[in-house]
């Protein structure tokens, strides 16, 4: 390009050069054909002059086309043999799920459950399969945790309700739901019991209780310490720590009354200063043998008098009905009578048994009573009272009723 304008600028000085020495002033002799010949060579040489200029032009023209296309031949060589690089492909999900869900069975099946949770996740988050719910179901319940696990086959019940292994799923899920969790009970001091739930674990602090789930209380009882429990809630398969720091318990002072009256306290052979300890109660009395021994007697008795009453008046009434009836049409008289007379007889025998029995119950009740009373009453300081050593009963059976007869030996 710099050529050609300097090929330009030389062309054109070198017209105006010859334009100007071809060009003479006009003479005063000058006649119209030498002014008719000046204007004609004039004119030629502006026409000379213009063709330069538009050659030039031309000229240079053609030289920056053909620097222009040197350049774009020379760029086009210089990229030669490049390798250019492919717009990046854009990534398979389908294959991408896949490749996880291939990892994720290897390393299940080599013990890596983490990992192979990570790589079910992926193929999952990829592309959502109620399958894969169930190996990430499969991978939490290795890992320990069952919530998650029985939320992922919950996941998989819930879309899939007509799957062949749907009875299956569903077992799962209940059995992970029932999976007892583990509570670590400690204390300070330790060797407290452990009760859950109002029951006694047979274990002592420090110590591991399974528990179900739900909600539950956890008591700690330690001898001379003030008992403390705990209510918590125990997730399937989940784990806690309760501890507890036990206060010690109050001993209760001994009550105790100054006498005021030293002198009293001298005369009554008592040192100076001394003090009465609140006296106890007297303890409640005991019960000799002979009035429980009483009360069960009286008890068979009552039971059995109540029988025999019902079979007697249950016979009593047979008896009526088959008087009101007379006999069978195939029964003939005598049998008839000594049916009556049958049913008569029994009735008159439970009678005569309910009778007796009622006897024994009074009897056994009057001893119990007689008897508890001599072996409580209050001791004389000089007098001891004789004390019931046999007491014998007597059933007493007479034809037209019974009762008992009682005899003590002292």
């Amino acid at each position: 390009m710099q050529r050609l304008l300097t090929a330009l600028v030389l062309s054109t000085a070198l017209a105006f050069f010859a334009s100007t020495a071809l060009a003479s002033p006009p003479q005063a002799d000058e006649t119209k054909p030498a002014k008719a010949e000046k204007v004609k060579k004039d004119k030629k040489v502006k026409k000379d002059k213009a063709a330069a200029t538009g050659e030039a032009a031309a000229a240079g023209k053609t030289k920056a086309v053909k620097a222009k296309k040197e350049k774009k031949e020379k760029k086009a060589k210089k990229g030669k043999g490049k390798v250019v690089a492919a717009e990046p492909a854009t990534p398979d999900p389908k294959k991408i799920a896949k490749d996880a869900f291939d990892s994720g069975k290897k390393k299940y099946d080599a013990g890596d459950f983490q990992g192979a949770l990570d790589d079910f996740t992926v193929a999952n988050n990829t592309m959502p399969n109620p399958f894969v719910y169930v190996k990430i179901a499969d991978c939490y319940e290795k890992l320990g945790n069952v919530v998650e696990a029985a939320a992922w086959l919950k996941k998989y019940a819930d879309e899939k309700p007509d799957a062949a292994n749907i009875k299956e799923i569903n077992d799962r899920i209940a059995k992970l739901g029932a999976t007892p969790g583990k509570v670590a009970a400690s204390s300070d001091p330790v060797g407290a019991k452990i009760i859950l739930d109002e029951q006694d674990t047979g274990k002592v602090t420090p110590s591991e209780v399974e528990v179900a789930p739900g909600q539950h209380t956890l008591k700690y009882d330690l001898d001379g310490y003030v008992s403390d429990s705990k209510t918590f809630e125990m997730m399937p398969g989940g784990s806690q720590e309760l501890t507890v720091t036990l206060a010690k318990a109050e001993t209760p002072e001994m009550i105790s009354e100054e006498y005021p009256e030293e002198e009293g306290k001298a005369a009554k052979g008592e040192q100076p200063g001394a003090t009465k300890e609140e006296e106890l109660p007297p303890p409640p009395p005991k019960v000799n043998k002979g009035v429980w021994a009483a009360a069960g007697i009286a008890g068979a008795g009552i039971i059995s008098a109540t029988v025999f009453g019902i079979l007697a008046l249950n016979q009593e009434a047979d008896f009526e009905d088959a008087k009101d009836q007379g006999p069978n049409a195939e029964e003939a008289q005598a049998d008839y009578l000594g049916r009556l007379d049958d049913i008569k007889s029994k009735g008159k025998a439970y009678a005569i048994v309910c009778d007796v029995s009622w006897g024994v119950a009074a009897a056994a009740t009057v001893t119990g009573i007689i008897v508890y009373y001599v072996t409580n009453k209050p001791k004389k300081e000089k007098k001891q009272e004789p004390k019931v050593s046999n007491v014998t009963l007597s059933p007493v059976v007479t034809p037209s009723g019974g009762g008992a007869g009682v005899s003590f030996n002292f």
